[in-house]
C-alpha cells in the first residue's frame, strides 16, 4: 500500500477481508448446492444407478431361467447388456447385482457429509439441506452487508486526491465483484459477468426448489410416513426463508455495485 494511504489502512484491509469472507461463504454455498443436487439426482427413479439395478435384475432372471426358442427383441437386448457388463453366467449376474445393491445402499440411500463424516438417509435430504442453506445464506447476508458498509466507509473517508488510488487498490482485489472500469467502455460485458456472479447466490434457492417440489410430489403420491408431514412443513418453511434470504443477498449485491458505480463516477469527474 502506498504510504500516503496509510491513514486508510484499517478501512482498506477491512473492506478487502469482508470481500474475501463473502467469497468464501459463496464457495460453501456453491459446494453445498452441488452436493445436494448430486444426491437428489442419483436418488431419482430414472437415475443411472437405478437403471443399472433394473438391468442387472433382468439379466440375472434371464440367466437363471434361459428362454427357450426364438428370442424376443427384449431378450436380445438383455443379452446385449450382459455382454456389455461382461456377465457370462448366473454367478456373475448375482455378484454384479449384489454389488450394485451395496453401492445403492452405501452411496445413494445414505449420504455422507464431507469432513464431518456424518451420514443421513436420502429421505432427510430436504430437511437437512434446507437448514444448512438457511444458515449459510444468513451468514452470507451478514457478510455482504459488511462488505457493502466497509466499501462505503473507504469511499467516504478517502481524500479527494487519493480516491483514484483507493479505487484501484480495492478494484485489483475483487474476484466476483466487477467494478466499472475508469477509462474503458466495457459496460455490456461487465454487466453480463456481474449478473452471472449475482446468479451464483441463487443456486441454493434453485436446487432446494427442485428437491422440495420432488418431496411434495412424493408426499401426495405415497402413503404418509411417520413424521413426514412435519418434515414437509419444515421444508416449505425453509424454502420460503431461502428465497427471502437469497433476495436480500441479491439486493445487497446490487447496492454494492451501485456504490462502485458512484465512486467510479466520482473519480472520473474529480468531484470531492
Amino acid at each position: 500500500m502506498n504510504d500516503h494511504l496509510g491513514y486508510l489502512h484499517d478501512h482498506l484491509e477491512a473492506a478487502i477481508e469482508s470481500s474475501a469472507r463473502s467469497r468464501r461463504i459463496l464457495i460453501l454455498l456453491i459446494a453445498g448446492s452441488i452436493l445436494v443436487f448430486v444426491g437428489f439426482w442419483n436418488s431419482r427413479d430414472a437415475s443411472w444407478i437405478t437403471t443399472h439395478l433394473r438391468w442387472a435384475a433382468e439379466i440375472e432372471a434371464q440367466l437363471k431361467k434361459p428362454p427357450v426358442g426364438r428370442l424376443s427383441e427384449e431378450q436380445v437386448s438383455i443379452n446385449a447388456r450382459a455382454d456389455a457388463y461382461q456377465i457370462k453366467n448366473e454367478a456373475d449376474a448375482k455378484h454384479f447385482h449384489q454389488h450394485l445393491l451395496e453401492l445403492m445402499a452405501e452411496h445413494v440411500m445414505y449420504l455422507r457429509i464431507p469432513i464431518l463424516g456424518l451420514a443421513f438417509d436420502i429421505n432427510d435430504l430436504g430437511t437437512f439441506s434446507g437448514l444448512t442453506f438457511v444458515v449459510l445464506l444468513l451468514w452470507a447476508r451478514f457478510a455482504l452487508w459488511h462488505e457493502w458498509n466497509n466499501l462505503r466507509l473507504c469511499f467516504d473517508e478517502s481524500k479527494p486526491e487519493d480516491r483514484h488510488a483507493v479505487y484501484r487498490y480495492l478494484q485489483m482485489r475483487q474476484v466476483l465483484t466487477i467494478p466499472p472500469p475508469l477509462y474503458r467502455q466495457e459496460a455490456r460485458e461487465r454487466k453480463l459477468w456481474d449478473r452471472l456472479a449475482r446468479g451464483l447466490f441463487l443456486m441454493p434457492a434453485v436446487v432446494y426448489s427442485i428437491v422440495s417440489i420432488d418431496d411434495l410430489k412424493t408426499e401426495f403420491t405415497l402413503p404418509a410416513a411417520s413424521g413426514k408431514v412435519a418434515e414437509t412443513s419444515c421444508e416449505v418453511l425453509c424454502l420460503v426463508i431461502i428465497f427471502l434470504l437469497s433476495a436480500s443477498c441479491i439486493k445487497l449485491l446490487l447496492a454494492t455495485s451501485k456504490a462502485w458505480r458512484e465512486f467510479a463516477s466520482s473519480v472520473q469527474s474529480g468531484e470531492p
